[in-house]
């Protein structure tokens, strides 16, 4: 067993912190660690925190004035002593045995991370398994870690599945020391996950992928991706104007990836206005399209797509965009007749 530092970052968890403690405490070990960073919660959580701190000193409880998750678990990355790092929201829970096979992989593959796959688990009761990768037990090092960046970037699985697994800090068993100098940025509240990963890959040298499925992510209907923001348009504008800039340096490496990851999040965006429940008018969901592409660091419209078979398709996807957009508002406005 290796020696563990698990972060979770909490807040207004009341209903599923005690699940998400209990499936940790079982796997860490007497020489691991769960560091978990009370943000400022307004309802009973820091109590029942405190009550469970109090009977193992395991718990290291870490309070501060709400900061949002980012600033949380970057205070749980610097307060880690462990020589690994696990990352775990405080209403999801991790399957018995998860730390100690993910220990066992990096240990005998001199793994710098460990990634497995994750179950999302749905208010209705519906389970969904999210298994991005094929096959068994796999490899990746050296230039073959691209693959694993390109799928992210291009949102493109092996699976066709989602990718939140890889996105996201959690689902990892990282080594702590490619995790020095990395941290979630704080100036964003979209996609910094990613950001966060994409940096940590950067240090990687191999990760080993593990079929097993370890993790339980609670899909929450209440959540900030479930629901219209007005000025979604500006806080994806800095998520895709942040890595932009990280894979500066390799645009001719990353050319086709990072077009692709540009045209996604600028369809993500106008769906976000025009096909989301919202009260706004036609030429105010445009403008807000229009000032997210104005503002990223990259041409939107297929100018710089590598082949002329690129910039056809791009071009077609964007005009049938726009005209399902068109007809979902007149459907929109039919039914209020």
């Amino acid at each position: 067993m290796c020696r563990v530092s698990v972060i979770v970052p909490v807040y207004n968890a009341e209903k599923y912190v005690k699940r998400c403690v209990e499936s940790i405490l079982g796997q860490v070990g007497d020489d691991g660690e769960l560091i978990v960073i009370e943000d400022g919660s307004t309802d009973g959580t820091k109590r029942v925190l405190e009550e469970m701190a109090e009977g193992d000193g395991r718990i290291r409880l870490l309070c501060q004035k709400n900061a949002g998750p980012s600033a949380a678990r970057n205070r749980g990355l610097k307060a880690a002593r462990g020589e690994w790092i696990v990352f775990v929201d405080a209403d999801d829970w991790l399957e018995a045995g998860c730390i100690a096979q993910a220990c066992r992989e990096a240990k005998e593959n001199l793994a710098d991370i460990v990634l497995w796959n994750m179950q999302n688990e749905y208010a209705s009761g519906r389970r969904q398994r999210e298994i991005p990768l094929r096959g068994t037990r796999r490899i990746f090092g050296g230039k073959e870690l691209a693959v694993i960046e390109d799928m992210m970037l291009t949102e493109q699985t092996e699976t066709g599945c989602s990718f939140v697994s890889m996105t996201g800090p959690y689902c990892k068993l990282m080594r702590k020391s490619i995790t020095e100098g990395c941290v979630f940025p704080e100036h964003l509240d979209s996609g910094e996950d990613a950001c966060f990963v994409f940096q940590v890959l950067k240090h990687c040298r191999k990760l080993v992928y593990i079929p097993d499925v370890f993790y339980h992510r609670t899909v929450l209907p209440e959540s900030l991706s479930n629901r219209f923001d007005i000025h979604f348009w500006k806080r994806r504008q800095g998520y895709v104007n942040f890595i932009l800039r990280f894979f500066g340096a390799e645009e001719d490496d990353r050319q086709h990836a990072l077009d692709v990851f540009c045209s996604q999040n600028y369809e993500l965006v106008a769906r976000h206005y025009f096909l989301q429940k919202n009260d706004l008018r036609y030429g105010e969901k445009k403008k807000a399209v229009e000032r997210y592409r104005q503002g990223v660091e990259r041409d939107m419209h297929g100018r710089r797509v590598t082949s002329g078979k690129g910039v056809v398709c791009f071009l077609i996807r964007y005009r049938l965009f726009w005209c399902l957009a068109l007809l979902q508002t007149i459907r929109l406005w039919l039914k209020r007749f």
